[in-house]
C-alpha cells in the first residue's frame, strides 16, 4: 500500500513539469475552510492509487512526467499497469495485513468495532460542526452519536465478545 510521503514523491514528479503548475501545493499559502483544487486533486488521486505499490507509483509517475499533458485518472491506472515494478501477491497482501473475514471474527466484535468506530466519527464531526458554528448540524451528529453508542452496549452485552477484547475496543474508541 502506498503511504502519504510515497505518494507525494511520485506527485512531486508530476506537479514540476510545466503542465503540473495547477496542481502545486503553494508553499506559506492562506489556510481557509475551503481546500485548494491542488489540493482536492491530489487528495483525490491518492485516494484512488492508494492501493498500488511505492515501487510502481513511482515508475509511473517518471514514465507520465515525460509526457505533455497532466495525466487524468485512467492514464495513470493504465501506465500501473505495464510498470515493471514487482507487485505483491494476494496472499502476501493479506498476510501482511491480517486480513479476517467478518464471520470469523465474530459478528458481535464486527458490530462493536463499527458502532464505536461510527460513534467516533459523528462526534468529530460534531465538534467541527461546532466550531462551524453549526450548532443544529452538531446536535444532529450527537444524536447520531447517541445511537451508535447503543448499537455498541447492544454489541458488547451479548456477552459474546471476549473481555480483553471489549477492553480494548472501549480504551481505542474512547467509550
Amino acid at each position: 500500500m502506498l503511504t502519504r510521503p510515497e505518494f507525494l514523491r511520485g506527485w512531486l514528479l508530476l506537479t514540476s513539469q510545466p503542465w503540473g503548475r495547477t496542481y502545486r501545493s503553494e508553499i506559506g499559502a492562506v489556510a481557509s475552510a475551503e481546500p485548494s483544487p491542488a489540493k482536492i486533486q491530489a487528495e483525490l488521486y491518492y485516494k484512488a492509487l492508494h492501493q498500488q505499490s511505492a515501487a510502481a507509483w513511482i515508475e509511473a509517475c517518471e514514465t507520465l512526467a515525460g509526457g505533455d499533458h497532466w495525466p487524468n485518472l485512467g492514464e495513470v491506472r493504465e501506465a500501473l499497469r505495464h510498470t515493471k515494478a514487482q507487485r505483491p501477491s494476494a496472499e502476501t497482501i493479506e498476510h501482511r495485513l491480517g486480513f479476517v473475514t467478518k464471520e470469523e471474527f465474530g459478528m458481535d466484535a464486527f458490530s462493536a468495532i463499527y458502532a464505536a468506530s461510527a460513534r467516533q466519527q459523528c462526534l468529530q464531526n460534531a465538534d467541527v460542526f461546532r466550531g462551524k458554528g453549526l450548532s443544529g448540524q452538531a446536535a444532529i451528529e450527537e444524536k447520531k452519536a447517541h445511537e451508535h453508542f447503543r448499537d455498541l452496549e447492544t454489541a458488547v452485552s451479548k456477552e459474546t465478545i471476549a473481555p480483553a477484547d471489549v477492553t480494548k475496543i472501549m480504551e481505542l474508541y474512547g467509550c
